[in-house]
Formats: C-alpha cells, sequence, structure tokens
C-alpha cells in the first residue's frame, strides 16, 4: 500500500515527464537558461520569379536577289542581295527547318559570273519542300559569263575604237549594247604560228604573226587596228 508522499511524489515525477516532452516536441530547452523557449521558424515565402520566354526567329522563306544589291543585306525586297551564291549560301544554313517552300526572287539585270553557280545535295529542298529561283514578275534577268569591256578610246582620224582587255585570253563573241557584233576578220589567208590554247586536244585559238595581218582599213587611213 502506498503512502501519500509517495503517490504525491510519483505525481510529480509524472507531471515533470509530460513537461520533458511537450517542450521537445515544440522547441529546444537552453542549458543556460533555467526557463523553456520554443523556437519557431516561419514558413518559407515563396516568390515568383519571372523566366522571359524565348521566342524562335521565324524562318524566312523568301529572298530577293538585285544587281544593286549587298551581300550583307537581309535578302528582302527592301534590302536583297547582290549575289546568287550568297542566297545559295544562306538558304544552305537555314534549309533543315524548312516548313514550306523557300523561294528566291532574281530581280532583272545582268549579273556577271566568272565561275559557274554550283548547286549540290545540300542545296535541294528538305521535309517534303522545294527550293524555288524564280525571276521578279514582269523582269528579265540575265547570267552572263562575259566580261564588261570599258575604257574605249576612238582611234585618231578613224571611224574604229580600241580598248585594252584585262585577264581576257581568247574569247569567241562580242556583244555590243546587247546585240552580237561582228568580230574584226579578214578573207586573206593567213599561216597561225601556233594555237592559243591547247596542242592536240581541245585546241581552241590561233596565234598569227602581226607580219600576216593587214589593215582593216585602206592604207594610208591612220588606222592601227589589225586581224
Amino acid at each position: 500500500m502506498l503512502m501519500p508522499k509517495e503517490v504525491a511524489l510519483k505525481k510529480t515525477l509524472l507531471l515533470f515527464a509530460v513537461l520533458s516532452l511537450m517542450l521537445t516536441a515544440c522547441g529546444s530547452v537552453s542549458s543556460h537558461n533555467p526557463t523553456a523557449t520554443a523556437e519557431i521558424y516561419p514558413s518559407p515565402t515563396v516568390i515568383p520569379i519571372a523566366i522571359p520566354t524565348v521566342t524562335p526567329t521565324p524562318l524566312q522563306y523568301e529572298f530577293h536577289v538585285a544587281v544593286n544589291g549587298d551581300d550583307s543585306n537581309p535578302g528582302t525586297i527592301d534590302k536583297p542581295f547582290a549575289t546568287l551564291e550568297h542566297a545559295r549560301d544562306v538558304i544552305r544554313e537555314i534549309s533543315s527547318g524548312m516548313q514550306e517552300p523557300i523561294l528566291v526572287y532574281v530581280h532583272g539585270g545582268t549579273y556577271f559570273v566568272r565561275e559557274p553557280i554550283e548547286f549540290a545535295k545540300a542545296d535541294s529542298g528538305q521535309n517534303g519542300y522545294d527550293i524555288i529561283y524564280r525571276a521578279a514578275e514582269g523582269e528579265a534577268p540575265v547570267i552572263s559569263g562575259g566580261i564588261r569591256v570599258s575604257g574605249w578610246e576612238q582611234v585618231p582620224d578613224s571611224q574604229l575604237w580600241k580598248a585594252v582587255l584585262q585577264d581576257v585570253n581568247a574569247f569567241r563573241q562580242l556583244y555590243i549594247s546587247g546585240v552580237r557584233a561582228q568580230r574584226a576578220a579578214s578573207q586573206k589567208m593567213a599561216r597561225g604560228i601556233h594555237w592559243v590554247k591547247g596542242d592536240t586536244t581541245k585546241r581552241d585559238g590561233i596565234l598569227i604573226s602581226a607580219s600576216n595581218t593587214r589593215s582593216l582599213t585602206p592604207a594610208g587611213s591612220g588606222a592601227a587596228l589589225d586581224l
């Protein structure tokens, strides 16, 4: 049988145990402060951060080329490219993502080229769509492998004109204002020295000694242009 003092002591110990459990659940008891304190941690505040949306640059499906253009331009109708080669190279870089046909409008004028314009497999349309080069509506572009001859001077006391050709070897055709012209010719038989180009195959042009040529105009006219 428990005595009253033992019962009171057990109640005190039980109350102390309950208080210890409550303090442990709510916080921590400082060893330096006999007064129990509970540490409260507030819920973290969520601050929304705006992340900018990156909009992909739309693919350009229409390009323009003009004789007065510039290859540093974007190739629009107001700021066209200058050459077909540059248009080809630009399209080659973007064609893998094409989702409709790409059109290149070539405006009127003469485009002089010194080398052939080459198109390879990489320049074909992709994803089931075509890459189309066409003349601008109502315009007639001309791609020419010729060389513009400038610096014409009239031969004194003659109706003949002359010009010095730069970086030109043998040539077969001469056009004046878009019309094919008759080159200097002679019905007199002349013996050639050797072929201008080639030897036994792919021969082109005959080199003739100046002593075997005759003037294109009657003697004494002052003309100096020979065959």
